[in-house]
């Protein structure tokens, strides 16, 4: 089963693609609520116990490579 292929992902709107995505069963439904949410910042004390002198977090893009 190619569970990989999405065909014209990039075409779509985000909030198509991560439909998408969690249709495919490639997320969870927790994962799918975070992100549908934008809840899925780290906050900035949990930051601090994962490395030492944080001031800080910044966020970054996730994204998908689907042709592999």
């Amino acid at each position: 089963m190619d569970k990989s292929r999405i065909p014209n992902f990039y075409k779509m709107p985000i909030n198509e693609r991560l439909d998408a995505v969690y249709e495919k069963g490639l997320i969870s439904k927790k994962d799918y609520q975070l992100l549908k949410n934008q809840q899925q910042q780290l906050d900035i004390n949990s930051a601090d116990k994962m490395i030492e002198n944080v001031i800080g977090v910044m966020g970054m893009p996730i994204g998908l490579g689907l042709t592999f």
